[in-house]
């Protein structure tokens, strides 16, 4: 929160370009080496408009089609895997984890809200669609 009210003061923030309508989100990446030592983070912020673009490291997952980037939850459009709580949603959420934690992901938003959660389609830094990753080993569809 600090490091964010520093930016907002500074005047560093950035906003998607091209956006229209609804919720869009850029990466504010700042050098946080100069305000605590820790070297760079990721700092997501939000500004009126749609068909954005969120772009950054996941920084949690949650379950089999939900997952965070700097914190900002995101939930696939395009797949639907099972509930966690039940086996099935386990081994989702573990092959997400493996497809995607500390990878760099480029979403793309469509400008609305499933409960708290964004949604939209992801891509890997490789090029490769979280959907087909997540769809290649049968668990999700």
């Amino acid at each position: 929160m600090l490091l964010l009210i520093a930016a907002l003061s500074v005047g560093l923030f950035a906003v998607a370009q091209g956006a229209h309508t609804g919720v869009s989100l850029d990466t504010l990446r700042l050098s946080a080496d100069k305000l605590s030592g820790d070297g760079p983070v990721d700092v997501p912020f939000i500004a009126p408009g749609g068909d954005a673009v969120l772009t950054g490291r996941v920084s949690h997952i949650r379950d089999g089609d939900t997952l965070e980037i700097g914190g900002v939850p995101v939930r696939f459009t395009d797949l639907d895997c099972p509930e966690l709580g039940t086996s099935a949603g386990e081994t989702a959420k573990q092959h997400l984890v493996r497809a995607a934690r500390g990878r760099a992901l480029s979403c793309r938003l469509t400008g609305e809200m499933s409960y708290d959660r964004h949604l939209g389609a992801c891509t890997r830094d490789d090029g490769r669609r979280i959907r087909d990753a997540m769809r290649s080993k049968g668990i999700c569809s």
